[in-house]
């Protein structure tokens, strides 16, 4: 009988993604079929070819790297899911994925590896450094784990990747803070700054003008606009809203077409948090 492998009520074993559209990128309506069940921290690339690959935390516990990856070949009606492969010295990937797509028409994917976890109950110590690692695939399905470490610092989560010009940001979280770091090359990542004290989990895609938008969670899901990936623009409003004792968090946002989705995480929130 299939159980909880991480015993955590509110753990990514009862999270779920789901999916929104939009026509313009700000205002979005929920699909309400579920997409995926017992998966958590997606993220979204479409290739080249159209196809669009979702990456995400195997919350199931189904496969051996830790995350699973789904592949659609009809604009996200239809996928084929199954186990993302990982050759490293571990044999296991890590944690939040994000997947970008490289100039020699290869993927790369970042994940974090974590260092002391603390105990169930016990707050973080937020001395514990964790890091951010990658891996390269030309099939997205079997990856390569690259040499050394992208960036290391205490306590972060979930990194976000963009290329802006001929620098490469990456902005991570700790906790509800958003930091920067950036890389001449992708590979070697240096501290710069903190975007802003609360909205993490983020994802920045680029959009029309030289500009890039980057969705994040504070209660629910909103946005901000920059032109160079140093300055933000706030937009008002809220992308999506939370759900009645549920958290939504963790924004995939690809342009298809003519239209914008998003994908997301849905999660019980801890009783304590519970405005209901």
């Amino acid at each position: 009988m299939e159980h909880d492998p991480f015993e955590d009520p509110v753990g990514p074993y009862y999270h779920q993604i789901y999916k929104a559209i939009s026509s313009d990128g700000l205002e979005f309506t929920k699909i309400p079929e579920l997409v995926f069940d017992k998966a958590s921290v997606p993220d979204v690339l479409r290739l080249a070819d159209g196809r669009i690959l979702i990456y995400a935390v195997d919350g199931a516990h189904r496969s051996r790297s830790g995350l699973m990856v789904a592949i659609s070949s009809d604009n996200a009606r239809s996928w084929q899911q199954g186990s993302l492969q990982m050759r490293n010295s571990r044999g296991f990937a890590g944690a939040d994925p994000e997947a970008v797509l490289l100039a020699d028409g290869k993927i790369r994917l970042y994940y974090v590896t974590f260092g002391k976890r603390p105990e169930p109950g016990q707050p973080p110590d937020f001395e514990s450094v964790n890091d951010i690692r990658s891996a390269v695939s030309s099939d997205g399905i079997l990856f390569e784990e690259e040499d050394g470490i992208r960036f290391s610092y205490p306590q972060i989560t979930d990194p976000d990747m963009i290329k802006i010009q001929s620098t490469w940001f990456m902005y991570v979280s700790q906790g509800p803070r958003l930091i920067r770091a950036s890389s001449p090359d992708g590979l070697h990542f240096e501290y710069e700054d903190i975007v802003r004290e609360n909205g993490s989990v983020s994802n920045t895609v680029a959009v029309e003008g030289g500009r890039w938008r980057q969705y994040y969670c504070a209660e629910g899901i909103r946005s901000a606009l920059t032109s160079d990936g140093l300055h933000w623009q706030e937009e008002g409003g809220f992308r999506a809203f939370p759900e009645e004792g549920h958290m939504i968090c963790d924004p995939a946002p690809v342009k298809v077409e003519s239209h914008w989705m998003m994908f997301y995480k849905v999660a019980p929130l801890p009783r304590h948090q519970r405005r209901w």
